[in-house]
This record gives structure tokens, C-alpha cells and sequence, in this order.
């Protein structure tokens, strides 16, 4: 890791492939610059302004960076995983925030805090563009080659 000079950000040599919202905070990347995310989908709607998603803390990574969330809706910024377990995120509208309207079965992207971590806890990367599936790429770094 470089400084790049004055007034340059620091390189993030594992990062710069995805960005993340680390990124984004740091003013190095915008969201249009991200280009992981985790593709949930809406398991519970418990209360009025609460929604569960399948992806906790194994999918999403576990970095906080003492934010209190652990990734937010791609389409949506404003609404973020506000707690997770390890098999499910949770979704907590506060008051100021418009209820996107989601229901079970819905499906949503996630773009994490931090993709690094995002990609070394899956065996593979499927690669889209809008729908469409391109590829899917192997995560050999975690240890298991096919």
C-alpha cells in the first residue's frame, strides 16, 4: 500500500476490483462504482417496518466498522441491515425512512461494507449484468479448488 502522494487515498490493492461501502465513505468510490453485491431475498416481514433477509453475518461478512449496519440495498441506500445473525440480516425502518414495500419472496441487493470479506466466504462469484448470469467464478483463495 501506497499513499499515491498528497492528497491521494491510499491504494486498497484486495479491494479496488468490487469497492464497497467503505469505499464509498472514504470518498474513493461511488456506489456505481461497486461492483459486488449479495442477492437476498425476503424470508419475514415480522412487523410493519421490519423485513429478514437470508443473508447474516456468514453472507454479509460481519464488518460493521462500528456503523451499527452491515450493508444496504443496492437500489435503495437509505435502508440498511441494520442487525444479523449468522444465517439472517434484519432490516429496521426508522420512522424517517419510507417503507420500501417488500414482500416475502422478494429479491434485493445488498452491497456489503466490505467485499473482501464478502468474497472469501463463498466457494464461488456469479458474475451477472442485469439478470443475466455471464459466469461464475471460482474463489480459490478460500482453499477449495474444483
Amino acid at each position: 500500500m501506497g499513499s499515491g502522494g498528497p492528497g491521494r487515498h491510499p491504494l486498497r490493492a484486495g479491494n479496488y476490483v468490487f469497492h464497497d461501502r467503505k469505499q464509498v465513505s472514504l470518498g474513493v468510490a461511488s456506489i456505481d462504482d461497486c461492483a459486488l453485491t449479495i442477492l437476498a431475498t425476503v424470508v419475514s416481514r415480522p412487523a410493519p417496518r421490519r423485513y429478514v433477509v437470508d443473508a447474516g453475518i456468514k453472507t454479509l461478512a460481519g464488518e460493521d466498522y462500528g456503523w451499527g449496519t452491515y450493508g444496504v440495498l443496492l437500489d435503495r441506500p437509505d435502508v440498511v441491515i441494520s442487525w444479523a445473525a449468522e444465517e439472517h440480516g434484519v432490516i429496521d425502518l426508522p420512522p424517517s425512512v419510507v417503507d420500501p414495500g417488500l414482500a416475502i419472496g422478494d429479491r434485493v441487493r445488498i452491497l456489503p461494507n466490505h467485499a473482501c470479506g464478502v468474497a472469501n466466504m463463498h466457494d464461488e462469484l456469479v458474475v451477472v449484468e442485469g439478470e443475466r448470469v455471464l459466469d461464475r467464478w471460482p474463489v480459490i483463495a478460500r482453499g477449495r479448488v474444483r
